[in-house]
C-alpha cells in the first residue's frame, strides 16, 4: 500500500517536469545563418527581426518564427514563355520605330527587409519586382529604334535598366 501511495505521488511531478521541458523546447528557435527571423506572437508581426542563433519566444503556437533567406542571391526571369506582367501574354515591346521585340531580363536580388516579406509574402514582392523591371525596359525601348535596340544601344539598354 505505500508503494503505490509513493508511485502516485511521483506522477504528477514528473507530468510537470514532462510539460515544462516540453514548453521550454517549443520556446527556443534557432535562426540560421543567412537567414533573419521575424516573430509573430499572437497573429502579430514584432518589429524587430532576429539575426542568426539562438532566439526565446513564447512557445508555439502562440509564436512562431520566420525563417527569411537575407543573403542568398535570388533570381526572378521574365521571358517569352514566362509572360510579361504588363504585356499580358509574351514579354514583347514597342520600340521606338514601333516594332515588335521581344526581350529576357533576368534580376538578381536579396532580400534586405525581412519584415516586408514576412507581411506581404515573397510572391507578392517578386511580383512588384517583375512590374518594375518590365517598367524599366519598357521606356528605354520605347525611345530606341529596333535596330539600334538590337544593335549598337544594347549595353546602353542595359545599363539603363540596371541604374533604376
Amino acid at each position: 500500500m505505500n508503494q503505490k501511495k509513493w508511485l502516485w505521488g511521483r506522477i504528477p511531478r514528473a507530468i510537470l517536469l514532462i510539460i515544462v521541458g516540453l514548453v521550454l523546447y517549443l520556446s527556443i528557435w534557432k535562426v540560421p545563418t543567412g537567414h533573419r527571423g521575424v516573430a509573430v506572437v499572437l497573429g502579430r508581426i514584432r518589429p524587430e527581426p532576429f539575426g542568426a542563433g539562438l532566439h526565446a519566444s513564447l512557445p508555439w503556437p502562440l509564436a512562431e518564427i520566420r525563417m527569411i533567406p537575407t543573403d542568398s542571391v535570388r533570381q526572378i526571369q521574365i521571358t517569352a514563355d514566362s509572360g510579361g506582367v504588363l504585356s499580358s501574354q509574351s514579354a514583347e515591346y514597342l520600340t521606338g520605330d514601333e516594332n515588335l521585340l521581344e526581350a529576357e531580363i533576368r534580376v538578381d536580388y536579396r532580400i534586405s527587409d525581412a519584415l516586408e516579406i514576412a507581411r506581404n509574402g515573397l510572391d507578392r514582392s517578386e511580383s512588384s519586382l517583375k512590374l518594375l523591371s518590365e517598367g524599366a525596359l519598357i521606356e528605354p525601348l520605347a525611345a530606341t529604334p529596333v535596330t539600334s535596340a538590337i544593335g549598337p544601344q544594347r549595353e546602353e539598354i542595359g545599363r539603363k535598366i540596371t541604374a533604376a
